[in-house]
Parts: C-alpha cells; structure tokens; sequence
C-alpha cells in the first residue's frame, strides 16, 4: 500500500459525495464523504492511498463553483453547492421531487379528471419552488414568461 499527496483544482464531486474528480482522474472513498464546505473549483489537497482512494481532503483555496449541468429551468444563474437553486444532479433534487409529486396528487385529488400528465405538471411546478428555481427564473424576465404560461396550463 503507498500512499501520497496531491494538490488541485477539483472538477467534480459525485453525487454522493464519495468520489473526487480532479486532474482526469477519480479519487474515491466508500467510508467517508467529502465535507459540505467543498466545492467544484476549490484548490485542495489530499492524500491518496493506491493511486485512488482518497483519505483526507483538505482545502488550500476556494474558487469559483462551475457546473457543467443546467438548472432545471431555463437561467442564466448557476447553482451554488448546498444553496439556491439546487443543481439538477444533486441528490437532494430527488428528495424535492417527490415531495412534489406527492403534494401535487394531495393538491390534485379532489378532482378524478385529472390525467396523470397533468398531476406531473403540477408536481414540476412545486419543484420549480421548493428547490429555488424560482428565485432564478424571477431574475430573468424570458423565463418569467415561461413561468406564466406554466401556470396558466396547470390551472
């Protein structure tokens, strides 16, 4: 087992936080997250064990955050990690998603007509404001049109 340290600019975090991308290649570790106050763009460094398996992770400098993936709606603005709006693959986007889907079948069930494409729409409008995808879109007056006709459909 050799273990070294490396220094960089992270490009991405996994999804569950296990796994760093930086310099082309994917340092993980199955028993520990990478801390919340880590970010992609931050200059950091960490020791490997094998060639790629993190063991620490410790920030030298933070930078700019950039994503590679959109917002769920049409902005110019970029999530910021553990902030407002909540990037489209980050885990908690699936958490906000079925709290509104389940609050769109709550908020449609007074109504048997209802197709399920619809109760989806609803959901997707939900979404729009619990994950602050709003806040975005109120920023921009292209997609606050957008905005409007989706509520005008869903009503």
């Amino acid at each position: 087992m050799t273990t070294s340290t490396t220094s960089g600019v992270i490009d991405k975090i996994s999804s569950d936080r296990h796994g760093i991308y930086m310099g082309g290649n994917w340092y993980n570790n199955k028993f520990k997250e990478v801390d919340s106050g880590i970010s992609p763009g931050d200059t950091v460094e960490i020791s490997i064990k094998d060639g790629k398996f993190w063991n620490t992770v410790r920030p030298v400098s933070t930078g700019p955050v950039s994503y590679s993936a959109p917002t769920a709606v049409a902005s110019s603005k970029k999530p910021v990690q553990g902030g407002f709006p909540v990037a489209i693959d980050h885990y908690s986007r699936a958490i906000i998603r079925q709290n509104a889907l389940t609050n769109a079948v709550n908020y449609c069930s007074g109504s048997t007509t209802i197709p399920k494409e619809e109760v989806v729409e609803v959901a997707r409008f939900f979404e729009t404001y619990t994950s602050g995808d709003i806040e975005a879109i109120m920023s921009d007056p292209e997609a606050v049109s957008e905005l409007e006709a989706m509520v005008k459909d869903a009503s």
